[in-house]
């Protein structure tokens, strides 16, 4: 069996009424959660969050860099950094309180992309109770970027591996 690459799939409908945004990252995820350490509902998060963060700049931005990051009430973070050219990195911060982060009501959910003009433009918002990667960015398109989104990002561990990564947005266009 050859191995499947990571890879971004663009498509819209003919009359520009909507867009969707489809991506494997199966390969870059495995690699950040070995390198950073990350295990358990950090490895998920970590994966989903750089999932989303790339499907943010695949749709928003997708000349210029995004960053995006879910920092705990306790001291934890996960940061995804996600390039036009492909690179995709990111860095997990362990919380002062444990091992793994604890996404409750203090946990928030902050994304920096740079908008057409060359501004930054940031935006921080609550993540939902639930710690759903995909609700927040969800959120984050409607309330930051005025823009209905559908995103589903998942990251499926296996023994500790990761199994298969990726997701999908789904944007309705003005």
């Amino acid at each position: 069996m050859s191995k499947q690459s990571d890879r971004a799939i663009r498509a819209m409908t003919d009359d520009g009424a909507f867009r969707v945004i489809a991506v494997r990252m199966t390969d870059t995820v495995a690699e950040a959660i070995r390198i950073q350490g990350a295990t358990g509902t950090d490895a998920v998060l970590f994966g989903e969050l750089m999932v989303a963060n790339v499907l943010t700049r695949e749709t928003m931005s997708p000349a210029h860099r995004t960053q995006a990051s879910i920092r705990d009430g306790y001291g934890g973070q996960l940061f995804a950094d996600s390039h036009p050219g492909g690179l995709t990195r990111g860095v997990r911060t362990p919380p002062n309180t444990g091992e793994h982060l604890r996404v409750d009501e203090g946990s928030l959910l902050k994304c920096v992309r740079v908008l057409y003009s060359g501004e930054l433009h940031e935006s921080i918002t609550q993540m939902p109770p639930s710690g759903d990667v995909s609700e927040a960015f969800m959120g984050y398109m409607k309330i930051s970027e005025q823009v209905a989104s559908f995103i589903r990002v998942c990251c499926v561990m296996e023994a500790g591996q990761v199994r298969a990564c990726g997701g999908f947005i789904v944007q309705l266009l003005p």
